[in-house]
């Protein structure tokens, strides 16, 4: 894959992760990024950020909660596996949202 291609891709991948889409004015949604990516663009700080994004998400989106919560996990699991030298913090964050969301 050429550099520039893999850069566009890169910067397109932080653009949604940064990004809002709006439903409405008075609306906007967090857009999150899921699984749909080829797993050899992801990089560690990139799955952490996507696990960031939706674990504040889950504790803004209380329909949607349990699934973003679950995401976060997922890519917290998923950096730490390619890194090895991230924080378990990380993953008990994401743990705790999911338990907390159990007990209701």
């Amino acid at each position: 894959m050429s550099r520039m291609l893999h850069l566009s891709l890169v910067a397109v991948v932080m653009t949604c992760l940064a990004g809002y889409a709006s439903a409405s004015q008075e609306q906007l949604e967090q857009a999150c990024l899921t699984n749909e990516i080829d797993k050899e663009l992801i990089s560690s700080s990139m799955a952490i950020t996507a696990g960031e994004c939706h674990l504040s998400a889950a504790n803004s989106d209380k329909q949607l909660a349990m699934q973003h919560a679950q995401f976060a996990y997922s890519w917290f699991s998923y950096a730490q596996q390619i890194s090895g030298g991230i924080s378990p913090t990380y993953l008990k964050l994401a743990a705790a949202k999911i338990d907390e969301l159990q007990a209701k």
